[in-house]
């Protein structure tokens, strides 16, 4: 029977059973509220994903801002914002994307 990796508790239990997919952090990049990507050729490895963690919670107060929306493509993350910037009032959030493949 093929295993990733499993685990039992004192009591004889499986607990942690990765036998389908396990993920692996390839990078991160601080996103400074401007569009944008990044090459990872280490993407074709397996399946992407993407993780953002926003830099402050005080952004989203107001709620005038704009998160990140990512795409991937091939090798490629790229990331945009929408809406509007009118008077100075909309906010793109910044923070850091991880990425990695399962």
């Amino acid at each position: 029977m093929p295993a990733g990796m499993q685990c039992w508790d004192a009591q004889g239990r499986l607990t942690v059973d990765f036998t389908t997919r396990l993920p692996r952090v390839l990078g991160f990049r601080n996103l400074d509220g401007n569009p944008g990507s990044l090459f990872d050729a280490n993407l074709s490895q397996g399946e992407p994903f993407v993780i953002f963690q926003q830099a402050g919670v005080w952004y989203h107060i107001s709620g005038d801002t704009c998160l990140p929306t990512f795409a991937i493509s091939g090798d490629t993350i790229s990331w945009s914002y929408s809406g509007p910037q009118t008077n100075g009032y909309h906010t793109n959030v910044k923070g850091t994307l991880f990425y990695g493949v399962y």
